[in-house]
C-alpha cells in the first residue's frame, strides 16, 4: 500500500458517522445499547465496505487463447475451479464442516481433473497415426523446461556441462587439499 491508498482510507473514515467518529445522531446511540457482538460485526462490516472501496480488487479475464494449451479444459472444469475457489475463501473462517467439504470437493476436483487429461491423452493417443511418438510428446509436453545452468569460470561465461562439471572437479579436489593441508598443520601443532 502507498501513502496516498491509505490517506484515501483514512478520510473515507473519518466521513462516516458511525462507530469509528463520536456523534450525537440517535444511531450512535443505539450503537452503544447493542451487545458488543453485533457492534464488532458492525465494525468489521464498515471497515470491509471501506476497505473494498479504497482497494478495488483487479481482476483479468482469461480469454481463450489462454487454454490454448489445456484442450482437455472444458466448461465444468471451470465452473468447478471457481467454485473450488470461492469454497476456499469461505472455509478459510469457517467452521470444521465447511472446510471438511471444501477438502472434500477439491479432491472430487483433483480426480476430475485427473481423469479428463486421461481421456485427452488417450483420445489424441488412438487417434494419431503413430502412437509412440504421440506418446513421447504428451510425455515431452507435460514436463517442465530444464534452464541451462551457466556459469562465470575465469571471467567467461560457459554452459558447457562437461566444462562445467570439469570445474566443479578441480574445485572440490582444491578444497580437499587446502583442508587436509589445514588439518595436518593443527596435527603438528599440538
Amino acid at each position: 500500500m502507498c501513502d496516498g491508498e491509505l490517506m484515501m482510507i483514512n478520510t473515507s473514515l473519518l466521513r462516516t458517522n458511525g462507530p469509528f467518529k463520536p456523534s450525537t445522531a440517535p444511531e450512535a446511540t443505539r450503537i452503544r445499547d447493542k451487545p458488543a457482538s453485533s457492534c464488532s460485526m458492525l465494525v468489521k462490516e464498515v471497515l470491509r465496505s471501506h476497505f473494498d472501496g479504497s482497494f478495488p480488487l483487479k481482476t483479468k479475464k482469461r480469454s481463450s487463447s489462454d487454454y490454448h494449451n489445456n484442450k482437455w479444459i472444458t466448461t465444468g472444469i471451470r465452473l468447478s475451479s471457481a467454485r473450488l475457489k470461492s469454497l476456499y475463501l469461505l472455509s478459510v473462517n469457517a467452521d470444521y464442516e465447511q472446510k471438511n467439504y471444501y477438502k472434500k470437493y477439491k479432491g472430487v476436483y483433483r480426480k476430475v481433473v485427473d481423469a479428463a487429461k486421461r481421456m485427452y491423452n488417450d483420445s489424441l493417443m488412438r487417434n494419431s497415426e503413430n502412437p509412440s511418438k504421440m506418446a513421447w510428446s504428451i510425455i515431452k509436453g507435460s514436463r517442465k523446461e530444464k534452464k541451462a545452468v551457466s556459469l562465470s569460470i575465469d571471467d567467461v561465461e560457459s554452459t558447457d556441462p562437461v566444462a562445467l562439471s570439469d570445474h566443479f572437479s578441480k574445485f572440490l579436489v582444491q578444497l580437499v587439499n587446502y583442508w587436509s593441508q589445514k588439518r595436518m598443520v593443527g596435527s603438528n601443532q599440538k
